[in-house]
C-alpha cells in the first residue's frame, strides 16, 4: 500500500514539476511583431509612413499615412509635375479589422473605405495589400 502511495504522489509531484517547467518557458520571436493590442497600435501610430512610386502617367508620387491612435489618420499624396507639386490631404477614420492585427480598414470623409490586409507591422515597415496593390510604407519618423 506505502508503495502505491509513494507512486501516487511521486506522479503529482512530476505533473507539478513539468506544469511549473512549461510556465516558465519563454516563446523566442525571431521578428519585432506586436504581440499585444495596445502593441500594435503603438507601433502604427505617430509616424509617417511613406511610399515613393510612378503613376501610370510616369510622375513621382509619394503617398504618406498618418495614424493617430484615436482612430483618425490622414493620407497625403505628393505628385511632382515638371512644373509644380501638388499636394493632396485625406483625413480618415480607421480601426483594426482583426483580433490578429494584420488588417485595417478605413474610411474617408466621403464614405469611401480602404482595407489594407495580409498587413505586416515592425518597426521600420508597414507592408501587405493596400487596396488592389502589395505596398511596403517605409517610417519616416515620428511627427
Amino acid at each position: 500500500m506505502k508503495e502505491t502511495e509513494f507512486s501516487i504522489y511521486t506522479k503529482w509531484i512530476f505533473a507539478l514539476l513539468t506544469i511549473f517547467n512549461l510556465q516558465a518557458c519563454e516563446i523566442e520571436w525571431d521578428d519585432d511583431r506586436p504581440r499585444y493590442p495596445g502593441e500594435a497600435t503603438d507601433m502604427l501610430c505617430y509616424k509617417i509612413w511613406s511610399d515613393t512610386f510612378r503613376n501610370n502617367q510616369g510622375f513621382t508620387v509619394t503617398q504618406e499615412l498618418r495614424f493617430w491612435a484615436d482612430g483618425y489618420g490622414e493620407e497625403t499624396l505628393r505628385t511632382v509635375y515638371p512644373d509644380r507639386t501638388q499636394i493632396e490631404t485625406f483625413p480618415f477614420e480607421w480601426r483594426w479589422n482583426s483580433y490578429h492585427y494584420d488588417a485595417l480598414i478605413w474610411r474617408y470623409r466621403d464614405g469611401a473605405e480602404t482595407y489594407f490586409d495580409q498587413l505586416r507591422l515592425d518597426f521600420s515597415t508597414l507592408s501587405g495589400r493596400f487596396g488592389p496593390d502589395f505596398v511596403t510604407f517605409y517610417n519616416m519618423g515620428r511627427f
